[in-house]
């Protein structure tokens, strides 16, 4: 039986380099932590990121498209088998095309809130 992968969907505003965090700024997190947070317990991790902005860093995993078309972009770790699923607006496709797997990236999100995918 596969282990199942927290997912987190989130709108954002995709940017290629990290950001100091501001006082009143979106808060760093790393693409790992979240999904460890969601593998844990749901509610809490939805308490801690759902609605809140954030500056979510990580290695992409894959690229791809929503059923909508949306740009979709899966950053975590392989090795830990959890990923945060990035949603982007479909006008910053063109940006998105400049990014590959394996690559570090930054991206200044709204959580969305979680659900746990695959078994």
């Amino acid at each position: 039986m596969k282990t199942a992968t927290a997912i987190l969907i989130v709108a954002a505003l995709f940017a290629q380099h990290t950001y100091a965090t501001q006082a009143n700024g979106p808060a760093s997190v790393e693409a790992n932590q979240i999904g460890a947070d969601y593998k844990g317990n749901i509610f809490s991790a939805d308490a801690k990121y759902k609605n809140k902005p954030l500056l979510i860093s990580g290695t992409i995993l894959d690229i791809d498209k929503t059923s909508d078309g949306e740009p979709l972009v899966v950053v975590g770790s392989n090795r830990l088998n959890v990923g945060v699923a990035l949603v982007f607006a479909s006008g910053q496709a063109a940006h998105l095309a400049t990014v590959l797997k394996g690559q570090r990236v930054s991206a200044q999100c709204l959580g969305r809130g979680g659900r746990l995918a695959g078994e």
